[in-house]
């Protein structure tokens, strides 16, 4: 979006009345705003939270952003579950020259942004992305698309392509120990059989965010979290220090390694 454009949509986001008018004629169009020395576009509506009063994408979820750099040093493989817009892909892949990233998520204006993105950076050879939902095999996966460019499974949502854990970790090298990254809006107690098992397989670091208690009707992070940890995965939060009391009505994010 041009620099005109913008300032219209943060005149128009000041207003109840103008913010209606800007939510009409604005949808689906693209901006993008400064990201670590380059860019990272959005929807001008579904991202207003964004760009309007202070907030920028180099702030949201920092503490993970910045672990997920970390991590990426040693793990330069990062497989994106859930990546929506690509936030987190795009977070490592321009502070890390070396990573390479795989970008799953089923919502496609997303990923059309994302797509965007990675060209404007120069790093489309450096990303893949996949449009599917990861579940279960054989696992009929619905998909809501309203309200929020983020999107979640939901029973009464739009039918979308589904893949494995196996088959997205099949799209990495084989002997590269990859970087997952999970955050799915609480379908990752769906996955967690699998995810656990395959992520242990590969040697992988397993970066999950744990979703509230009955968070669209799925999320459920006790359960999740004991289900990391009989694995024999070592769990630490993601300052690197001991994981503490979960908290079901919270969101936590879990780092897990295996011996």
């Amino acid at each position: 979006m041009s620099n005109l454009k913008t300032r219209l949509a943060r005149l128009l986001h000041r207003l109840p009345l103008l913010r209606k008018i800007g939510k009409r004629f604005l949808r689906g169009t693209t901006m993008s705003q400064p990201f670590y020395g380059g860019v990272i576009c959005m929807d001008a509506v579904e991202h207003a939270w964004a760009w309007a009063a202070q907030n920028n994408y180099e702030g949201f979820d920092r503490p993970l952003q910045d672990m997920l750099l970390k991590l990426s040093l040693e793990r330069p493989w990062l497989v994106d579950i859930g990546s929506n817009l690509g936030a987190m892909t795009l977070s490592v892949l321009m502070r890390n020259t070396s990573a390479r990233a795989l970008a799953v998520d089923p919502n496609r204006r997303a990923q059309a942004l994302l797509r965007e993105s990675l060209r404007r950076n120069g790093l489309v050879r450096r990303a893949e992305i996949v449009n599917a939902a990861v579940a279960p095999v054989g696992a009929e996966v619905m998909f809501d698309f309203k309200g929020s460019v983020v999107g979640h499974v939901a029973p009464a949502g739009d039918r979308v392509a589904s893949m494995t854990v196996k088959q997205i970790l099949d799209r990495v090298p084989v002997g590269e120990s990859p970087l997952i990254k999970v955050d799915i809006e609480g379908f990752e107690t769906r996955i967690l059989a699998d995810l656990v098992s395959c992520a242990s397989a590969r040697n992988a670091v397993l970066v999950l965010e744990l979703h509230p208690a009955g968070l669209n009707g799925l999320g459920d992070p006790v359960r999740g979290l004991e289900a990391i940890r009989s694995s024999g995965a070592v769990v630490c939060d993601l300052a690197g220090g001991p994981l503490a009391e979960l908290d079901r009505a919270a969101f936590t994010h879990v780092v897990a390694r295996w011996r």
